[in-house]
């Protein structure tokens, strides 16, 4: 037996190797291709492949071979070792390609949006992600070949989550655990925030803190964590599109007080807001204002709350 074949069933071998191996199986003719490939050291490998699959892809190879009685002996080797090693190895790059992602597949993936980015993604199940900004979501391949898929994550997205009988989804974060099976929901859990909301459009999902207690949503139901002390609350009938309302470029708020809408303004705009001391209104707003236009926002503050800005760089001024 040949060195590098023997390196390469005993999967030792290297992709410069793996190169010199591919050559030398191009240079054999038939007869000497049947030789290597019958060699009793040979025998013992295993095939991927089922009994049914060599037999199919026995049939599949003789019925698109040209009929020679005069080769039929090597045709007959050759196709009762083509699912086990010649396919491979007159592919391997393919080969090397797959021993490589075996590897990387223990590693994770991250995704990751800075201030005033947004970004869409389609998870290997088909899931689809829409991340707003300031947000990071991870996961590892591997995680993605069974039944059961998970992503760690932190920040704002919107999943829609592909349908995999009888398999789960989950989002997982600090303190908490979202388990779905294909449905429409936003997260919103920044790093910084004291709150995670989980707003459910449809399907069902279980929304789990990790210092205890599990409640299952429906569609119209937002959930919010409190995680400094680990309680759910839950509200029915709400209007759930007002949540993901970002992915419209824009923010909308029911009766929000000026720091609330300005932590809001915060993560959509990527900017710092001063306030003087003397600004302190004790309405309340209620309303849409864009996402993706500082100014025209910033005039709506003013309307609303009665008070000037002024922008200087990052950072806007609010004042009376």
């Amino acid at each position: 037996m040949s060195p590098l074949l023997k390196k390469y069933i005993d999967n030792t071998i290297t992709p410069q190797e793996l190169e010199q191996l591919r050559e030398y199986v191009s240079t054999l003719d038939d007869e000497q291709l049947a030789a290597v490939l019958d060699d009793n050291s040979c025998k013992g490998v295993a095939s991927p492949f089922t009994e049914k699959e060599v037999q199919q892809l026995k049939t599949s190879l003789l019925e698109s071979l040209p009929e020679e009685p005069s080769r039929w002996s090597v045709v007959k080797t050759i196709v009762a070792w083509a699912a086990v090693l010649l396919v491979p190895v007159l592919l391997c790059s393919t080969f090397y390609f797959y021993h490589h992602y075996a590897n990387v597949s223990h590693e994770r993936i991250v995704v990751s949006t800075g201030p005033f980015e947004r970004s869409s993604i389609k998870l290997p199940d088909g899931t689809h992600v829409k991340l707003n900004a300031n947000t990071e979501l991870s996961y590892s391949a591997q995680a993605f070949t069974g039944s059961d898929r998970s992503v760690s994550f932190t920040g704002e997205a919107y999943f829609e989550v592909s349908k995999l009988h009888g398999g789960h989804f989950t989002v997982k974060g600090d303190g908490y655990i979202v388990e779905v099976k294909g449905t429409k929901f936003n997260v919103s859990a920044g790093k910084s925030d004291s709150e995670v909301v989980v707003s459910l459009d449809e399907g069902r999902v279980g929304f789990t803190s990790s210092k205890g207690g599990t409640v299952d949503m429906l569609p119209g139901d937002v959930s919010t964590l409190e995680r400094s002390s680990g309680m759910i609350t839950v509200r029915h009938n709400q209007s759930t599109n007002d949540f993901s309302a970002w992915k419209r470029n824009e923010i909308v708020v029911r009766h929000s007080s000026l720091s609330h809408l300005l932590d809001l303004m915060k993560r959509s705009y990527g900017v710092s807001f001063r306030v003087d001391r003397n600004v302190r209104p004790a309405s309340t707003f209620s309303g849409t204002i864009p996402s993706d236009n500082l100014s025209e926002a910033l005039d709506i503050l003013e309307t609303a709350y009665g008070i000037r800005t002024h922008v200087d760089g990052r950072t806007v001024r609010l004042s009376k």
